[in-house]
């Protein structure tokens, strides 16, 4: 008599052979599935943990507080001008919002959330990394609020914490073609986060009368004492993000054109927005 074949040898034999991991997450972690049989040895020296959040000592902290009274001098000698809709977007205490502005433009941006609302606070991004932990101290330094963690590393806890903080009642700032870029690009993690904190987009633009340009990924600016700055801001309400993809793109047009490469423009400081 023939030998009936095993269930378990036969739900083996049927599985699809070209089954796909299961889908990213939308906050940008891979979601992984239990193994249906115990892995190998070598799947698991393979699978990597998480690089550990770096953490800054006291001394060191310390040591980044004259840096912090440098900032606020060298941005008070600045001459900062915004026209009167971006003045009163930026001043609005109706409700948190979600402020996008590229990477190479956050030299001042600490002073400004001072300056435009005091009375909210700002969180931002930083990575897990030894510099991010550097950055998160001098954040701190400043007044602003840090929530540590990147797409690569604790993505999903950061994204969490994020929109916690709006649902609070707290601004957060947020660099679209961060840590490490490509350079003027937006990276959909902002418009989801904004999506799930209810909260609208803020853009923010920056031009730069006369401003040195380092040599990094961003082609990092920093505004010559004593030079003109102007700023520019624009909406992006809730309704605008029903499609993510379509409202990565409108977020990505809309920061290159308030974010104008003043030295190769200079007439774009006198037009008011």
């Amino acid at each position: 008599m023939k030998k009936p074949a095993s269930p378990v040898s036969h739900i083996r034999m049927t599985q699809p052979r070209d089954a796909q991991p299961p889908p990213e997450t939308a906050i940008g972690d891979t979601a992984h599935a239990d193994a249906a049989a115990p892995a190998t040895a070598a799947a698991t020296r393979a699978r990597k943990k998480p690089a550990r959040i770096h953490q800054v000592s006291g001394l060191k902290r310390a040591a980044l507080w004259p840096l912090t009274v440098f900032l606020h001098l060298w941005n008070a000698t600045l001459h900062v001008t915004t026209g009167p809709a971006s003045a009163s977007l930026f001043t609005r205490t109706d409700r948190p919002f979600t402020f996008a502005l590229w990477h190479n433009r956050t030299f001042i941006i600490a002073d400004q959330a001072t300056r435009f609302r005091p009375t909210r606070p700002l969180h931002a991004l930083t990575s897990a990394s030894k510099d991010g932990a550097l950055m998160g101290a001098f954040l701190e330094m400043l007044g602003i609020r840090v929530i540590r963690g990147s797409s690569s590393n604790y993505g999903h806890k950061a994204a969490t914490a994020l929109i916690a903080a709006l649902r609070r009642g707290s601004d957060i700032g947020l660099t679209p073609d961060g840590p490490r870029g490509p350079r003027y690009t937006v990276k959909p993690g902002t418009v989801i986060v904004a999506k799930n904190g209810h909260s609208p987009i803020v853009a923010f633009g920056a031009a730069f009368e006369s401003a040195w340009v380092l040599r990094s990924w961003d082609g990092f600016r920093i505004p010559r004492p004593f030079s003109r700055v102007h700023l520019y801001g624009r909406l992006m309400p809730l309704e605008e993000m029903a499609d993510t993809a379509a409202a990565v793109t409108a977020l990505a047009a809309t920061l290159q054109e308030l974010n104008p490469d003043v030295e190769h423009d200079p007439h774009r400081l006198d037009q008011v927005v």
